[in-house]
């Protein structure tokens, strides 16, 4: 192995590449100007502790935050629905289904999804971040936007493949910051190992403040799926009446899934508690959902995310026109937390009447819970004893939302 040295020809060994790592050769042979500033970038690490103030923040006293009233249950799902971090981002009226573009096809759906016409493959992508959960618990933030970023590609048919990511911090040479990137980068590492999705690309931003504040710590997930066979591309608006609705995964209702919230920031101005999450059924629930998919017994997926399971009911109907009524969940517990807590690793799936035991035998065999919620109606979203109305009003409440705040 040879290179030019100033215009002698020299033989490369180990001693001298050691010597020479602060001075690598441009493209002439000659040490390159810049060699030092790449090969020796100073490096800041610091040694940091858990602030007091997190562990303050993560302690939610729920004995003093009143439950929801059932007369007032209405006023709070439609003003959560139309809420920013919830509102439907598409305006305008409803695409078709299908369009060609070049030599892809476009999917409509909560993702689009390319596929070339050549093949039956195609790619779902989408892009998930919080930062109320990381701002709390950077470690189980960054898990859960990982986690969230593949449950959602999961619910589309596509098996998660790769992400890129985007830390947006403040200023990270005040502890408390670099404490909050520090556990972030840890959570969502053990995430990607989890999911054994491989990061390709990064993009940090830095020393961001708004009006004067620091903003919360954000970690934005792009991921990538692919789904073998586009016919099995799978959207969360239901699809017949008469379908029944259940809910796969953790049907556990804690009252402390209210905490960090859409819920507890809208209605009590409060950013506090602390998120959980079991990577080992996160796991099994995504293997589950992908499977019923790809055999065809679950027809429509929505995951439980940003405002809840009321939520996540809400879009299924706004996103297909149908409607839902739900009548034989037994609520325990707070109302809150039942109807707007942010409990993760649960899916809203729709399936027809005569799968229903193919889905609850799916489930034992990945040992995750499946509830019946309710059917797929006409044109109405009913939970009984607290709110009935028209599809068409949550549509437009939902698509809305983002339009009436500009």
């Amino acid at each position: 192995m040879f290179s030019k040295s100033q215009g002698k020809t020299a033989v490369v060994t180990k001693k001298s590449i050691k010597k020479d790592v602060k001075a690598p050769f441009d493209r002439r042979g000659l040490p390159s100007a810049t060699s030092h500033l790449r090969s020796s970038s100073p490096v800041n690490r610091k040694r940091v502790q858990k602030p007091d103030w997190i562990s303050e923040l993560q302690v939610l006293n729920l004995a003093s935050i009143p439950d929801l009233s059932p007369r007032k249950v209405k006023a709070v799902f439609l003003r959560l629905l139309a809420s920013p971090n919830i509102a439907g981002k598409r305006q305008g009226s409803r695409q078709s289904a299908r369009r060609h573009v070049g030599n892809a096809v476009l999917l409509r759906s909560s993702d689009a999804v390319p596929g070339a016409k050549e093949t039956k493959l195609a790619m779902s992508v989408n892009k998930r971040g919080n930062g109320r959960y990381c701002y709390v618990n950077p470690y189980l933030g960054g898990v859960i936007a990982v986690s969230g970023s593949a449950r959602k590609l999961i619910c589309s048919g596509a098996q998660p493949r790769s992400i890129a990511y985007k830390l947006t911090f403040s200023n990270p040479e005040s502890v408390d910051v670099y404490y909050h990137l520090k556990e972030c980068v840890a959570g969502m590492a053990r995430a990607c190992r989890t999911f054994k999705v491989p990061v390709i690309n990064d993009n940090i931003s830095l020393h961001n403040k708004t009006k004067g504040k620091s903003i919360y710590p954000e970690p934005v997930i792009d991921m990538v799926g692919l789904i073998n066979n586009v016919a099995q591309h799978c959207t969360r608006g239901f699809k017949n009446e008469g379908d029944l609705v259940y809910l796969l995964g953790d049907n556990s209702v804690v009252d402390s899934s209210i905490g960090a919230s859409e819920y507890l920031v809208l209605v009590h101005g409060m950013v506090k508690g602390n998120p959980h999450i079991d990577l080992e059924m996160e796991k099994q629930l995504q293997r589950c959902c992908l499977e019923g998919i790809r055999r065809g017994l679950i027809k429509s997926a929505c995951d439980c995310c940003e405002g809840g399971l009321a939520i996540a009911l809400a879009e299924s109907c706004a996103s297909s026109g149908l409607g839902f009524t739900g009548s034989e969940w037994d609520m325990e517990g707070r109302l809150d937390a039942v109807l707007f807590g942010e409990a993760q690793s649960r899916i809203v799936v729709s399936i027809p009447p005569r799968t229903a035991w193919k889905l609850q035998k799916l489930a034992d065999r990945f040992k995750i819970s499946a509830v019946k919620l309710g059917v797929v109606s006409a044109k109405r979203f009913v939970l009984k004893g607290y709110f009935d109305l028209p599809v068409k009003q949550i549509e437009e409440v939902w698509r809305g939302g983002i339009k009436k705040m500009s």
